[in-house]
């Protein structure tokens, strides 16, 4: 025989696995909330265009030079963080970045003032993971005609 005329075995095919392109978006989103600097709750958000190409990210906490949240000695709502989606949104305005027509990935349901925000900034999506609970802006969304569903991550909790 010669070089390279070996007959090989068929190579066995692998099937991998691979995360929704909305759970791959809700992931970067789970990610950036670990930077949050509240300690009441930390929250990811990201800004994605109709492909999944990320426009911009942010997370909640108190605003740049400012000391972090802390709210060990307090049941009171947070008053000094901006929240993810506002940073995400601000971080896409600083860069030029337009997000009309995108959809933000968040890791809990946006307030009611940060619903106001989307819809102003031409958000035509919402994904989130966790509820919030009081103070959800969903029913806003939903009456923009925004559409809104949870992202459950495989293989999470």
């Amino acid at each position: 025989m010669t070089p390279g005329s070996e007959k090989s075995s068929p190579q066995k095919v692998v099937a991998i696995t691979r995360p929704s392109l909305h759970e791959t978006l809700m992931t970067v989103a789970e990610a950036y909330a670990l930077r949050g600097t509240c300690s009441r709750l930390q929250v990811g958000a990201v800004i994605a265009d109709s492909r999944g190409v990320v426009l911009s990210s942010g997370y909640n906490g108190a605003p740049a030079g400012m000391p972090h949240c802390d709210h060990t000695d307090s049941s009171e709502p947070c008053r000094l963080s901006v929240h993810a989606e506002i940073n995400a949104l601000l971080w896409a305005a600083r860069r030029g970045v337009a997000t009309e027509g995108s959809c933000v990935y968040v890791t809990h349901e946006p307030c009611y003032n940060c619903s106001l925000a989307l819809i102003q900034a031409g958000i035509t999506e919402v994904r989130y993971r966790y509820s919030y609970g009081r103070n959800s802006g969903v029913p806003l969304l939903i009456g923009a005609s925004i559409d809104v569903s949870s992202v459950s991550l495989v293989g999470a909790e």
